[in-house]
């Protein structure tokens, strides 16, 4: 492929080397992979093998649980958050849904799972530090894991590094479940009792989605919209009502609905037509500025001490990267003197220096003179970012995805449902008017 390679350990260079020593260094190299991917295997086996035989392996424990002073492998019942995980499973049977459940627990102050385990000392990240409220997530994962009963579950998640697999979630009925490992804290009944809440209330969820799928449109503000109370990601939410004839599509704070008024206090509801309306009359409002963009562009661009100093500064760059690239050859054939024995040691690394610091010098030139040219006036509306992103969708009557990934980084929705839209590209917009200026 063109490459040189150098390894100065196994004193092999391929600019000089023949065919055999080539052969030799591929195949050394082909052997260190295979080790490599033949310890990963290894080592997954032997992981496997562990929770196929009930051995716990993880992190930390599930809530409820801690590891085993006598055997970190082997889980034991933690009192103080047992009761908890009681609780929850007596509530949710009761008929409270998760998020009524988070509320609850929040609103008494209840340490949730992981600030539990900063007070325990099992985790010392900061962001645990403080008691944040419960998540339905969270409550939805207790009541859904069979850790609980008194089996080890394990293998949610795999990683096989030696065949090229990242981390992958697992379905349920590929988890490696080891019954009877330690001791229960939920009694089989009611664990069954809420599993058959839980799946009906999955079921209705899914049919009132089938049944209203024709309704469904684009996001296309998913990712962008943010509650500007918690700086959480606002969810879009779809309301079907007049006897499933007429569906409307709002903009409401997840952190808001779950907690009510133990959390962010905006409601969210942000209808995405108003929004829509809001986001596309501002983007317009930037599309009308082009033309006087473009006018300022072509006068001040006609400028002859502008266009001399852009000249100016194109020739050095030109010269410098000429420069920086001539460096390159003379490291590489003082470092060939070097092997071949030409030159000693001490003048290879006196050379070598010279060269290193010469080159960076030339770097920060270079640096200086892409800062300077940012602070000439462009020669062409097209080198402007902001002009060239925003001419693109000169002529769109709508808002489209395409236009709001180019155009908007971020929309806020404040408590009083005002919305504060982030644009890209306006420090560039304010240099170009400032200009003419």
């Amino acid at each position: 492929m063109g490459v040189r390679f150098i390894s100065v350990n196994d004193n092999y260079d391929s600019i000089r080397a023949d065919s055999g020593e080539a052969m030799t260094i591929a195949l050394k190299n082909l052997m260190n992979d295979i080790y490599a991917k033949d310890i990963s295997q290894k080592v997954y086996s032997a992981l496997d093998t562990k929770k196929r035989s009930g051995e716990f392996i993880g992190n930390f424990a599930a809530y409820g649980y801690v590891k085993s002073p006598e055997d970190r492998h082997k889980l034991v019942v933690e009192p103080e958050a047992a009761e908890v995980v009681k609780r929850i499973f007596r509530m949710k049977k009761d008929g409270m849904s998760n998020a009524a459940i988070a509320r609850t627990l929040t609103a008494e102050q209840i340490p949730n799972p992981n600030y539990h385990r900063y007070l325990q000392g099992v985790v010392f990240t900061k962001r645990f530090s403080e008691n944040s409220p419960w998540q339905t997530q969270t409550v939805k994962h207790i009541l859904e894991n069979p850790v609980y009963l008194g089996h080890m579950v394990q293998g949610k998640k795999i990683t096989k590094l030696h065949a090229g697999q990242k981390q992958k979630i697992m379905p349920p009925s590929e988890w490696i479940i080891v019954p009877n490992t330690h001791e229960a804290i939920i009694e089989q009944e009611l664990f069954d009792a809420v599993q058959a809440i839980l799946k009906a209330k999955h079921e209705e969820y899914h049919s009132r989605l089938e049944k209203y799928a024709h309704f469904d449109s684009e996001n296309i503000f998913e990712g962008l919209v943010v509650c500007a109370c918690c700086q959480h990601n606002m969810t879009r939410y779809k309301s079907v009502y007049n006897k499933g004839r007429t569906v409307a599509y709002h903009f409401i704070c997840p952190r808001h609905a779950m907690l009510l008024d133990a959390g962010c206090p905006n409601a969210g509801g942000l209808r995405e037509n108003d929004l829509k309306a809001a986001v596309y009359e501002v983007l317009r409002l930037q599309m009308a500025m082009l033309t006087d963009a473009e006018a300022v562009i072509q006068r001040v661009s006609r400028s002859s001490a502008a266009r001399s100093r852009r000249t100016a500064l194109d020739n050095e760059v030109i010269s410098v990267q000429g420069r920086l690239k001539k460096l390159d050859t003379l490291r590489q054939t003082l470092f060939e003197s070097y092997v071949d024995g030409i030159v000693t040691q001490a003048d290879y690394l006196f050379g070598k220096s010279r060269y290193e610091d010469e080159a960076r010098q030339l770097e920060g030139r270079l640096q200086d003179l892409q800062a300077e040219k940012d602070t000439l006036p462009e020669a062409s509306p097209k080198q402007n970012k902001w002009f060239s992103a925003f001419a693109k969708f000169r002529d769109e009557k709508e808002l489209t995805r395409e236009m709001l990934l180019a155009l908007v980084e971020k929309i806020y929705v404040n408590e009083d449902k005002q919305v504060h839209i982030v644009l890209n590209y306006q420090d560039e917009m304010k240099k170009l008017f400032q200009e003419e200026v």
